[in-house]
């Protein structure tokens, strides 16, 4: 910039040129991107920057707040394997009750000359479905929880915040009970 083309808010009273605000530097990339001159490459360069400042700026944000974030995070992911388990058991019954209307179907049908109940729907799969969906209730459905802030066999400190993980102060489940 032209020491003419200067404004004099610019500058000290001692004639150095002061620090730019983040909203003096975003207005300047406004007006940058607003010129009619501006090449495309120049426009996405600053566009790239801002998106660039953005993210960093995001994961600074989390970097500061982990505690709280992960804190916010932790009743979802027990209520995400709640509603898996809850899912797989809506599965079981459902076949349940498919199978039972197609063995009623089939009973329906016996007594009746040239109807035998063949013609269902075969039921295999839903049959593999239900022996699936059982044995998988057998087994443990783990939270979506990291094991960098919620380590095996530990629960979260009794309090809402997620301080204990981060500073590594864990209680075990024997020590919650």
């Amino acid at each position: 910039m032209a020491l003419a083309e200067a404004e004099p808010s610019q500058f000290d009273a001692a004639g150095n040129a002061k620090a730019k605000t983040p909203a003096a530097k975003r207005a300047d990339e406004q007006r940058a991107l607003r010129r009619p001159d501006a090449s495309w490459a120049e426009r996405r360069k600053l566009l790239a920057a801002r998106t660039q400042a953005a993210r960093k700026a995001v994961a600074q944000f989390k970097v500061e707040h982990l505690e709280e974030l992960a804190a916010e995070l932790e009743p979802r992911a027990r209520a995400a394997v709640a509603d898996i388990e809850a899912a797989l058991q809506n599965l079981v019954a459902a076949t349940r009750s498919y199978s039972a209307v197609s063995g009623a179907y089939s009973e329906l049908l016996r007594p009746v000359q040239g109807l035998d109940g063949s013609d269902l729907p075969p039921a295999l799969w839903v049959a593999t479905m239900s022996t699936w969906a059982q044995k998988a209730l057998g087994k443990e459905v783990r939270p979506p929880l990291p094991r960098s802030l919620y380590p095996e066999g530990a629960t979260p400190p009794k309090t809402k915040t997620a301080a204990g993980w981060v500073s590594g102060q864990y209680v075990s489940d024997e020590e919650a009970a």
